[in-house]
């Protein structure tokens, strides 16, 4: 359907898909995307594109506007599976908690075989609404697709089994071994282990560096929400593919290298970055040039402004910073520095 969109409409939208593609700042391109959305005809793609962009800027602050936004985007695309888990998410961070089911569920019929739509159900099926048994099928699928190598998932399941009685114990506390295993000072994993009666020693076998100590309940974001266009794409890295793409970027720069684990499943994504921290670099001094320190902090920071713009994306700043292992306070304070510096560059 034609919504007969002015010229003025049109190059404002090109103004606006520039401005994105440029990863210019969120002061540069929200007052462009107001505009947009005031002139843009009602159920329009420009109009869609103006209330999601909106959206994704105001999830984390304002989840009750990213809501109205959403509800443009959803009356346009009603099986779009990123606008529903990102209404999931804006629910739950308001504690509306049986919406948040509600549209996570919607996600996951749009989306079956995204396994964030279904942890994120079931985790708040077990624990916000008190239903383990209705639960436990949306934890198992998520689990049998990640597997242990993601620990909120992993911890999901164990406590989801955990409440469900003797009948399921064995196969949590065999979960939870294995996953004490992979992540032996994971302090989710620690804290299940004592509700479950397990030993909480480090287990003896293969270790990987801890992981930053997440609190439970398990954070509740639809993670791996592909955006347009990247739908067959992985949600994310397995850790052995990540140490491959590190192993092969020795000689990178290291918050490139950085980079390139966490967003290389998405190129576009970290065509992105890589412009974002070479037009930073080139702002800096010479004498602060060189092999950065903090260098995760650095990424960390540089993949928060990448998915501030991310067409579809909705994560949260301190996903970003547990997934580098570093303090979302100094990420935030990095990515405001970087972002002032490429508006006076």
């Amino acid at each position: 359907m034609s919504h007969g969109e002015s010229i003025g409409t049109r190059r404002l939208r090109e103004q606006v898909e520039q401005a994105l593609a440029a990863s210019q700042s969120r002061k540069v391109i929200e007052p462009l995307l107001e505009r947009l959305v005031h002139l843009a005809p009602r159920g329009s793609e420009s109009s869609v594109l103006a209330h999601r962009t909106l959206a994704e800027y105001r999830l984390e602050e304002h989840p009750w506007r990213a809501l109205l936004h959403l509800k443009h985007v959803l009356a346009v695309h009603p099986d779009d599976d990123v606008a529903h888990a990102m209404c999931g998410l804006a629910h739950a961070m308001s504690g509306h908690y049986r919406s948040a089911v509600a549209s996570y569920r919607a996600a996951s019929t749009s989306a079956p075989d995204n396994p964030w739509y279904h942890h994120n159900l079931g985790h708040l099926l077990d624990v916000a609404l008190d239903r383990p048994g209705a639960a436990l099928p949306h934890l198992r699928a998520a689990h049998q697709a990640l597997g242990v190598e993601e620990a909120e998932v992993t911890a999901s399941i164990i406590h989801c089994l955990g409440r469900l009685g003797a009948r399921t114990r064995d196969e949590a506390l065999s979960i939870l071994a294995t996953a004490r295993r992979r992540h032996p000072k994971h302090a989710s994993l620690l804290e299940l282990a004592r509700q479950l009666g397990a030993p909480t020693s480090a287990p003896r076998g293969r270790a990987r560096a801890a992981a930053v100590a997440v609190p439970a309940p398990i954070p509740l974001r639809p993670r791996g929400g592909a955006s347009r266009g990247e739908e067959n794409e992985p949600a994310r890295h397995t850790h052995d593919e990540a140490h491959r793409s590190r192993a092969a970027s020795l000689d990178e720069d290291p918050v490139l290298a950085a980079l390139r684990a966490h967003l290389g499943a998405h190129p576009s994504r970290f065509d992105t970055a890589r412009r974002i921290w070479s037009r930073y670099c080139a702002s800096q001094p010479r004498t602060r040039r060189g092999r950065p320190r903090n260098t995760d902090i650095l990424a960390a920071a540089v993949h928060r402004l990448v998915m501030r713009t991310a067409a579809g994306a909705s994560v949260t700043l301190a996903s970003i910073a547990r997934d580098y292992g570093v303090d979302p306070k100094a990420v935030a304070q990095r990515s405001q520095e970087i972002e002032r510096a490429l508006e006076l560059a």
